[in-house]
């Protein structure tokens, strides 16, 4: 189960947390700082795009030594600077240990209404005595809102060596209340890639008002262009369909 806290800071308390994880039979002692030993996690995306529709989802991994020690792990995706002061949180409640291994896995699921940014992987392990491991700040993950360039084209078709090709497309950001509108003020790549050849930066463009923009090249050889859009820590990073232009 998922669901998104709107007191984080609350629910990231090691104690609350494993108390409503594990029920109130479970009695928890201090840190253990022996045992378990929580070694390393990884959060699968390693940027987590939400999407217009459907939710997407978290992988998180975390391995843990003398797993034969563990009664159960749980954790949070926990975004702001420190647990302290967390302003929101994906709950991963449901750790299973993968067979055979010490590795333990969770999967959890998010959508375009939960808040961007960078968010923070804080995990706990609790043996069967109820001494537990707390790791605050394993590995950083990304939410980010998709982006897309709906629109793109170089030309003309065929172009006369030496003359003007026009490189233009649009970008648009997925937002809560419009879906997907255009993203200004962005900075796009152009890139260049002759047939046979390898791609090179051919400059870049500033996006208008509605997402727009363009740039003109001298037409050399036949190639393909195509642009790309580097995202931010809020939104994905995109890249347009490739179209070819053979030079007459």
């Amino acid at each position: 189960m998922t669901r998104r806290s709107t007191t984080a800071a609350a629910v990231l308390a090691v104690a609350t947390l494993a108390a409503a994880v594990a029920g109130p039979q479970t009695a928890y002692a201090a840190e253990d700082t022996t045992k378990p030993v929580i070694r390393s996690a990884r959060v699968v995306p390693g940027n987590v795009v939400l999407r217009d529709s459907g939710p997407t989802t978290i992988t998180v991994e975390v391995d843990v030594t003398d797993d034969t020690d563990v009664e159960f792990v749980f954790g949070m995706l926990y975004r702001g600077t420190d647990l302290s002061d967390a302003d929101d949180g994906v709950s991963l409640d449901h750790f299973a240990r993968v067979k055979g291994t010490d590795t333990w896995r969770a999967h959890a699921y998010v959508d375009k209404a939960y808040q961007t940014g960078r968010y923070t992987l804080a995990v706990a392990a609790v043996d069967p005595s109820g001494n537990f491991r707390n790791t605050p700040s394993l590995v950083g993950t990304y939410l980010k809102r998709n982006t897309t360039m709906p629109e793109f084209n170089a030309g003309p078709e065929p172009a006369r060596k030496g003359a003007p090709v026009t490189v233009s497309g649009r970008l648009e950001r997925l937002t809560l209340a419009d879906g997907y509108t255009g993203y200004a003020g962005k900075t796009v790549t152009v890139w260049f890639r002759p047939d046979g050849g390898a791609w090179t930066q051919q400059g870049t463009a500033m996006t208008a008002a509605d997402g727009g923009w363009s740039r003109t090249s001298a037409a050399t050889v036949d190639g393909t262009w195509k642009a790309t859009f580097a995202g931010t820590s809020n939104y994905h990073a995109e890249t347009s369909h490739e179209d070819h232009v053979d030079v007459q």
